[in-house]
């Protein structure tokens, strides 16, 4: 119970981080005028290679068997684009349900949502 209370504590206090450098990105290019869906994209690209490096060398950091990175990598890559697609699409539908304005209120709660369940895809598959 230890370790997983570890766990979650350094996966929080790196998703916060993680979270402030996305909507960060994202919010300064879609301020800039880059449209919502490439916006979107480049932040969480940022923050994906943020979030591996940090949650391989902190959160996770012995955690599970020992396995090459390129699995591990591979593991995250297929649970990043999923996430993005789901991101993507509550703020595309946000944006067109209730306006613009709607994406900068809507972003860091579909984050943090999604944060909570890549906390256990993480445990459990992708550094397991």
């Amino acid at each position: 119970m230890r370790v997983l209370i570890g766990q979650a504590a350094r996966f929080t206090v790196v998703g916060v981080l993680l979270m402030g450098i996305d909507t960060g990105v994202f919010s300064l290019l879609h301020w800039l005028g880059l449209a919502l869906l490439p916006a979107n994209s480049i932040a969480r690209v940022v923050a994906a290679l943020a979030s591996f490096w940090l949650h391989s060398r902190y959160s996770f950091a012995g955690h599970g068997e020992e396995r090459p990175h390129a699995i591990r990598f591979g593991r995250y890559a297929v649970w990043w684009l999923t996430m993005t697609a789901i991101s993507t699409g509550v703020l595309w539908a946000c944006h067109q349900s209730f306006g613009e304005q709607s994406v900068y209120a809507a972003k860091p709660v579909v984050e943090f949502v999604l944060a909570v369940i890549a906390f256990f895809v993480s445990r459990h598959w992708i550094y397991a």
